[in-house]
């Protein structure tokens, strides 16, 4: 949740690493959500001082390192958002489309996932470009993995531009950032890059992904006993 930590993950690793029957076989460690300063501000926050450092760690235990992001998200109180809110998905009526999602911790609390979070548009190529460039700066702190997590938020209004489909922008986004990841992979030795989707449409998403993850971890109404 929103409480972990640097030293959490490490210590986590430090168990995998030492204990039979996890060493070897679990091989990914992926930093989930909290360990940012905010929604497109994809910088380690403070209780992550040694990012690099930590996924070194990661890496020495045998295992991938991985790192969670909403690549189409951005809040109210990032930067981006206030130096080029053009960048922002609109509703119909023209103004910038909120897409708060609360999430369920561990702790069983509703938290919101930011403050107030829009949606980027990236029909818009400034705006595709600024996400291409925090990926790529992420992959370049060690991390061979990414969860990359609110992928439908880009079909929760039009885009701004009608040349393609939102579908076409979706799948030529994931091909255009994998393919510039792998590329500086190859010239660094390092391994291609794994995505791992989440909360991605499922048809739109097929060949795109290693894997996608969809569950109810996000606030939703009672089901009864059974389901709970």
């Amino acid at each position: 949740g929103k409480g972990v930590t640097e030293k959490d993950v490490r210590s986590e690793v430090e168990v995998i690493a030492g204990t039979p029957g996890l060493k070897g076989v679990i091989n990914a460690y992926v930093i989930d959500d909290g360990w940012e300063k905010g929604l497109g501000t994809w910088n380690p926050n403070n209780k992550f001082p040694d990012m690099v450092g930590t996924a070194q760690v990661i890496r020495e235990a045998g295992m991938k390192p991985g790192i969670w992001m909403a690549p189409f998200m951005v809040d109210i109180s990032a930067a981006v958002c206030r130096e080029h809110p053009e960048w922002l998905i609109k509703d119909e009526k023209g103004k910038n489309l909120v897409v708060s999602i609360p999430q369920i911790q561990p702790t069983e609390q509703l938290v919101p996932l930011a403050r107030e979070p829009h949606g980027i548009d990236i029909s818009i190529p400034e705006a595709r470009e600024y996400v291409y460039k925090e990926m790529i700066s992420l992959w370049k702190m060690g991390f061979d993995v990414f969860k990359l997590d609110y992928l439908s938020v880009i079909f929760s209004s039009g885009l701004k531009n009608k040349d393609k489909t939102t579908v076409k922008y979706y799948r030529d986004f994931v091909s255009e950032v994998r393919q510039r990841i792998d590329g500086l992979a190859a010239q660094q030795g390092r391994r291609k890059v794994e995505f791992i989707a989440c909360g991605a449409p499922m048809l739109e998403s097929i060949g795109l992904f290693e894997g996608i993850r969809v569950s109810a971890d996000s606030a939703l109404p009672s089901f009864g006993p059974e389901i709970d």
